[in-house]
């Protein structure tokens, strides 16, 4: 059997997640100082940390296939 796949299309922002920093700060191990974008372990696109409005925001891409089969 042999797979293939057709890519589809591209959506930008597939995963929102909004948390406050001290939930960001546990989740990545990291600590924010202040307002801006930061890099965290596995993640695609930066976070986007707010410390004034006490929020941190990712907001992943995907990538949509389709997979077929054939014999």
């Amino acid at each position: 059997m042999r797979l293939g796949r057709d890519k589809i299309g591209v959506c930008r922002q597939s995963m929102i997640i909004p948390e406050t920093i001290s939930d960001w700060e546990d989740r990545t191990g990291l600590g924010f100082p202040g307002s801006g974008r930061y890099i965290a372990p596995f993640a695609l696109k930066p976070i986007d940390v707010d410390l004034e409005r006490d929020q941190g925001v990712y907001v992943g891409p995907n990538v949509e296939v389709v997979h077929r089969a054939s014999t």
